[in-house]
């Protein structure tokens, strides 16, 4: 089985592999609660990612109406910081 650094999506084979390159690259990984585990950063449901809020409502099964929502109020919110 391959791994992956959370980061640069390095390949390892093995468990200790993946760490000591964590640790020698000096990758960051997130822990803001999105995942139960340290993760990639801005990864679909890391709370840093700008689209996280609709991911977790597509998760929870929330309608169509309410995801549609969901991303006009974040696209809306990202023209306002390009400007």
């Amino acid at each position: 089985m391959m791994l992956r650094c959370p980061e640069c999506r390095t390949r390892r084979m093995t468990h200790t592999g993946v760490v000591e390159h964590i640790k020698k690259a000096n990758h960051a990984l997130c822990d803001c609660g999105g995942y139960h585990y340290k993760h990639r950063p801005v990864s679909r449901f890391c709370h840093a990612n700008q689209w996280a809020a609709y991911y977790e409502a597509a998760k929870r099964g929330e309608s169509e109406e309410v995801l549609i929502d969901i991303s006009n109020y974040i696209a809306k919110e990202q023209d306002e910081k390009r400007t």
